[in-house]
Parts: C-alpha cells; structure tokens; sequence
C-alpha cells in the first residue's frame, strides 16, 4: 500500500538517484499480483501484514531498457487505521531487488560508469540495512539487497463505499489510493489503477485485525 511508499527504497531506490544521470524513463519486470477487487468494509483497527505479493517496479526518470525485478522483496509491519480518520504505518523490508541497466543507462553529465563505479555510488548512499553488488561489462546487473529496512509514516484517510482508500501523508507528499477490501478480520490493500505503492513498487498486500 501507498502508505508504506517511504519503506526504505531510497532506491526504486538507490537506482533512481544514478538513473537521473542518463535522464530517460523506465520499464519494470518481474511477474504479477493478484489485485484487490474493492469491496470495502470497515477498516478501523490494528492490522498486521501476514503475506505480500511484489509484481515489479517502475523508475521514475530510469531509462529505457532498463529492467527491474522486485519478486524477492518481502514486505512485514503493521497498520492502524483509526476512527478519526488519522493512520499510522510500521513497516520493514527484506530480500533482494535486481535491476539491468543496458549502456545507455550508464551514460550521462559526460562520462560513461562501470558497474564498479556504479556499485560505488550506490554504496556511498550509507543506508542501514542495504547493500548493493553490480555486475556485467557493456550492461550492468545490480542487486540491491535490503535486511530489516523500516520506516514508519503518519497521516490522515478517507474511504468510500465501492472500496477506494486514499491515504495523505503527514509529511506533505501527494496523497495515494488504494483498492482495498475487508472480509471479516482479512484486509487485503493493492494500489489503485495504475498507480503504485512503496517507491514504485507494484504490490497486493493480506493483513489480518489483531
């Protein structure tokens, strides 16, 4: 869900911040997701994320060509939802992102990186709780690799009847919607439409009420 956007990919991720450099736009790979047939229901409570399914992932200003594959990620927390409208989101990532960038997206401000270069810069981010390993000689594999990432985000929701979930964060981003549909204690979240969730990751999410 769009609430858990700030999960740490700082990244799509580390990726985004190099990607900038060659000033193109992204592709994403890595299979599908259910997605959640809006149903609505009451979502006031304390839930607890008990599986995730992570489609793919779109860069932002990447390059095309570029590739993506988020499948690894496991995404685990919790979610309140409360009766005054207002939310709050803990939530922590784990497993690996891959991403191929072929030699145009290694091009840019007039000079040309090697996958060791790359690996460098995206190292020098200093994030807890991720590392990164490049790979290749003319395109380049990196794999980002994230262990026990977590943020927390606060808010304010809305719901409507049909099931759409719009989330507006406290720190001033754009609010996000969601598809969203609770079935006795099962609360399952997908972004809406084209939308994505966490950073630009596509995602179907199963929470269960404490």
């Amino acid at each position: 869900m769009e609430a858990m956007k700030n999960f740490g990919l700082a990244t799509v991720m580390g990726f985004s911040a190099i990607l900038a450099l060659a000033s193109c736009g992204g592709s994403s790979d890595g299979g599908s997701c259910g997605n959640t047939s809006p149903c609505g229901g009451d979502i006031v409570g304390t839930w607890t994320i008990q599986s995730s399914c992570v489609a793919g992932a779109t860069m932002d200003g990447g390059c095309p060509g570029a590739t993506i594959d988020s499948t690894n990620i496991k995404v685990t927390g919790t979610a309140v939802y409360r009766s005054d409208l207002t939310y709050s989101v803990t939530g922590v990532l784990n497993g690996s992102i891959s991403t191929t960038l072929p030699p145009s997206c290694l091009v840019g401000q007039g000079q040309t990186f090697t996958c060791a270069q790359l690996q460098d810069l995206l190292t020098a981010q200093g994030e807890s709780g991720l590392t990164f390993t490049c790979s290749g000689t003319s395109s380049c594999t990196c794999v980002e690799t994230l262990t026990a990432v977590t943020t927390n985000e606060t808010g304010t929701y809305t719901t409507t009847a049909g099931g759409l979930l719009t989330q507006t964060p406290s720190d001033g981003s754009d609010p996000d919607e969601n598809d969203f549909c609770v079935k006795g204690n099962t609360l399952t979240l997908s972004a809406h439409g084209d939308a994505t969730m966490m950073r630009g990751l596509r995602a179907t999410i199963t929470l269960t009420k404490n």
